[in-house]
């Protein structure tokens, strides 16, 4: 299986999980954004995680075009970032992270998340 396939599988699988416990379990994904910021060695975890997980796929995946190869790329340089925010200024991605979960902005990551879940996912198994 090509690798960008194999990707496009991957995250499409992940964002639509995600997306379904968000829309099934809206309280608890708030709280459970609360108590990841309030445990500093669970941030740090998570955040070396998404390092990791960015640096892997954009090192394997440097494709930078206007199509879903792009968009992968993108994800994994979106995961880099959200490592360093998470590492290097926690204060700040707590910040981002609580205005992520509230009020309009929950529906707004959803849909996001759903869309480009869904479409990952039709290029992973059906195109």
């Amino acid at each position: 299986m090509d690798l960008s396939l194999f990707l496009a599988r991957f995250f499409g699988l992940y964002l639509l999980i995600v997306a379904a416990l968000w829309l099934i379990r809206q309280e608890q994904m708030r709280d459970l954004v609360k108590e990841l910021f309030s445990r500093p060695e669970v941030l740090a975890v998570t955040g070396a995680i998404n390092l990791m997980l960015g640096l892997a796929v954009v090192i394997s995946h440097p494709v930078f075009e206007w199509n879903w190869h792009g968009l992968i790329t993108l994800l994994g340089f979106l995961a880099i970032l959200k490592g360093v925010l998470r590492i290097g200024f926690p204060k700040q991605d707590k910040r981002m992270a609580y205005a992520l979960v509230k009020g309009s902005n929950y529906w707004v990551s959803f849909v996001i998340m759903l869309i480009i879940g869904l479409y990952l996912f039709y290029i992973g198994f059906y195109v």
